[in-house]
């Protein structure tokens, strides 16, 4: 069982051949942790990989909802006393700064691109159908483009799978019951919002770049350059929810109570998936046309 003890220090205790977890032992939550939190191993597998591909847990929701230094200290001791609690208090102090700088980055260089790319448009007057580029260049903008309309695609996929959100049985302060992990943690109205419309509109500024490319490998070279900037989210995620467990327990735990608080609305996924879909669908028809516009105009 996976258990979080109460306002400060909460303590998890995990039974390795549940979590799957060699090496953890014990993990310390934050203060922020006032109630205790059994899981299963099942059940705290089904929640790490919810959590994980869930959109309303993002970079601010990772930055806001992170875990004190002292308490990965004593989580690490467990295992290893070598390490000091300066170290861990500047690990903590990087689960909550990264997150933010990869925003702060993806959001400005965003804006930045596309002002560069508006401005030039602008002086050299070309407008938006110059049709001067060759073939070559045509078609690898052109499958650019569909690669994008793939993505969204399997994005939908993914949100329908979403939408049959399980619920999973934990036991808070010795009483069980069951959660849905829906949207509850601070900060997840911000990640839903801000990042499900830059990563569409990244998508598009993407093909707007690449419309402006003058050959096959400037056009690769450009997409691969945004489509860099614009995964370093999902790469920092990926790292944190790979390799770090003790700071995903903590963040499982966090959602867990923050979802229990909240009363387990599911009104509130409902128009949380409503959104969703109009974010993901919307953008699939225009980029269909632009699979059909790009070769045509370039």
């Amino acid at each position: 069982r996976l258990s979080s003890t109460g306002f400060g220090p909460a303590r998890v205790q995990c039974n390795m051949s549940l979590l799957a977890a060699p090496g953890l032992g014990e993990a310390y939550m934050d203060e922020k942790l006032k109630s205790r939190v059994e899981l299963t191993g099942d059940s705290y597998a089904e929640l790490k990989a919810c959590l994980e591909c869930r959109p309303f847990f993002g970079n601010i929701s990772m930055a806001l909802n992170g875990p004190a230094g002292h308490h990965l200290f004593k989580a690490a001791t467990a295992t290893s006393e070598e390490v000091p609690l300066a170290i861990h208090k500047l690990a903590a102090w990087f689960l909550h700064v990264i997150p933010v700088g990869i925003f702060v980055i993806q959001s400005a260089f965003a804006v930045v691109l596309f002002l560069d790319q508006w401005h030039k448009n602008q002086q050299d007057g070309s407008g938006y159908c110059p049709r001067a580029a060759d073939g070559k260049t045509k078609a690898a903008a052109c499958f650019v483009a569909v690669l994008h309309l793939i993505r969204l695609m399997q994005d939908a996929l993914r949100l329908y799978q979403q939408s049959f959100a399980p619920r999973v049985r934990v036991t808070i302060d010795g009483e069980e019951t069951t959660v849905r992990l829906t949207e509850s943690l601070p900060g997840w109205i911000f990640d839903l919002i801000w990042g499900l419309s830059l990563d569409k509109f990244i998508s598009f500024l993407n093909i707007y770049v690449i419309f402006r490319s003058k050959d096959a490998l400037d056009v690769a070279l450009n997409s691969l350059a945004i489509e860099f900037v614009a995964l370093l989210d999902n790469e920092y995620k990926g790292l944190i929810f790979g390799q770090f467990e003790a700071v995903v327990e903590h963040y499982v735990s966090m959602a867990v109570l923050a979802e229990h608080d909240s009363g387990g609305r599911w009104g509130k996924m409902t128009k949380s998936l409503a959104f969703q879909y109009v974010i993901i669908l919307l953008p699939i028809p225009f980029m269909a046309a632009l699979c059909i516009l790009v070769p045509i105009c370039m």
